[in-house]
């Protein structure tokens, strides 16, 4: 593989995971320096759904990365 093509692989998964890193990271900060714009709300049936969701995506993608494993025979080893 190329020095260009390498580094054109690089930076979309870099650049997507500094955008997940920091934008939580700016919500935190913004509700630390402005208390005020935090709102309440409780909602149990939403929570639950939420919730649920949540973990049908995590199981459904669990289950098609289990499958690729095992088509390919075994998980991917690690970069030497």
């Amino acid at each position: 593989m190329s020095d260009t093509g390498l580094e054109g692989w690089y930076k979309g998964p870099v650049r997507a995971w500094l955008l997940v890193v920091a934008a939580p990271l700016l919500l935190l900060a913004l509700l630390l320096a402005r208390p005020a714009v935090d709102g309440t709300w409780e909602n149990h049936p939403a929570h639950f759904w939420l919730v649920l969701g949540a973990a049908a995506i995590a199981t459904a993608l669990w289950i098609d990365l289990r499958s690729r494993w095992r088509a390919e025979g075994g998980a991917p080893s690690a970069p030497a």
